[in-house]
């Protein structure tokens, strides 16, 4: 067994996960091992290892594809964000809208950012020398932003994340089956050169497989944070027809994610939905007449974090402007509301009418 340790010095990791666009913010954690193994050949590159010690560092790639890792994840928060990019036209000097940069990753705290790789595999003396030095070659794991270091170490801690069939996680694996030429092919080739170039649809010498990780034991639902609705009262600068509530919440809601992109507000987990309904709602209420909006109301099963409520805080401070033309919208909390205790015995305070109907020799007789 050897225990790789992978230090984050920028406290984040970014990668995207195989097979999916940047733009869908999908991460690749834990790490796959392809991307591990993909990465020692880069680090091999770096430290230009010698042709002779080259069938050497072969032999310890086809060593860890043969087998798969678990996993010591640091505690992490995902996060994402989309920065617009506008462009100035040089023929008409006007801007236009330019390219967007997508970022995501997983944040750590400066006191918790290692990762540990632990790949039940025995190695010669050699081999190991070939692996501390090819690892000493990466400079960074994942996206350039995710600068860090790699090296072997003694003792690890126990792992959090292991090969389940069951697992939430898919990671993609370099497939076992491939001799290690073959392997050293696949790990060399570039997906710009097999998607663009040689357009094909499947990129060779690969496997997908479920990890499952141990999330952090949560409260019951609703038991975590007392505050679960709160309602916004709604003044514009002329009255918001309420046809137009849907680009008034989509405002709302894009502020907020933009200040705390956390599960309450995305509804979504590290990039893709999640599979419970503990995120916020969000519903316009009319006024009297019915033709205008007056509140918004916030509604969140489990509750809103302290984060959540700043941010909500902070989109009421900056206001929404431009909701529609020419209408700024202010907002302001009107009530915060607590879930109740459920009551397990209940009563119909409803009145019934009984109409009974009979016909009978042609007469009806009602009751």
């Amino acid at each position: 067994m050897i225990h790789i340790k992978v230090l984050f010095h920028t406290n984040q990791y970014q990668a995207c996960a195989w097979g999916n666009h940047h733009s869908e913010g999908v991460i690749d954690w834990p790490p796959a091992p392809f991307r591990i193994l993909r990465s020692l050949v880069a680090g091999q590159y770096n430290v230009e290892l010698s042709e002779k010690h080259l069938p050497t560092f072969k032999t310890v790639l086809h060593k860890l594809a043969a087998v798969l890792p678990s996993y010591t994840l640091p505690p992490v928060a995902y996060i994402q964000h989309r920065s617009p990019r506008p462009q100035v036209n040089p023929k008409t000097a006007k801007v236009e809208p330019g390219k967007t940069l997508y970022s995501a990753g997983m944040l750590m705290s400066s006191t918790e950012n290692a990762l540990y790789i632990h790949w039940p595999v025995d190695l010669s003396e050699v081999e190991e020398l070939v692996l501390t030095l090819c690892l000493e070659g990466i400079t960074y794991f994942g996206r350039k932003e995710s600068v860090a270091s790699l090296s072997l170490v003694e003792d690890a801690p126990p792992p959090n994340a292991e090969v389940n069939p069951k697992g939430t996680r898919i990671v993609t694996i370099a497939d076992p089956a491939q001799d290690s030429e073959a392997l050293w092919e696949s790990l060399n080739l570039s997906a710009q050169k097999n998607y663009a170039e040689d357009r094909s649809a499947v990129f060779p010498g690969i496997k997908q497989i479920t990890y499952q990780v141990k999330e952090p034991v949560l409260p019951p639902r609703g038991a975590q944070y007392h505050t679960n609705s709160v309602t916004l009262s709604v003044t514009a600068s002329s009255k918001l027809p309420f046809n137009q509530s849907l680009k008034l919440t989509h405002r709302l809601h894009q502020a907020l994610v933009s200040h705390c992109p956390a599960p309450v507000f995305t509804g979504q987990e590290m990039g893709e939905y999640a599979k419970d309904h503990d995120h916020t709602i969000l519903q316009c209420v009319p006024d009297r007449s019915g033709s205008y909006v007056e509140q918004i109301q916030m509604y969140c099963h489990r509750g809103y974090a302290p984060e959540a409520l700043a941010a909500i805080s902070t989109a009421i401070r900056y206001g929404l402007k431009g909701v529609t033309r020419g209408c700024d919208v202010s907002l302001a909390i009107a009530d915060i509301g607590r879930k109740e205790e459920a009551f397990t015995n209940w009563e119909s305070v409803t009145p019934f009418s009984w109409y009974v109907a009979q016909r009978c020799d042609g007469v009806n007789l009602e009751c």
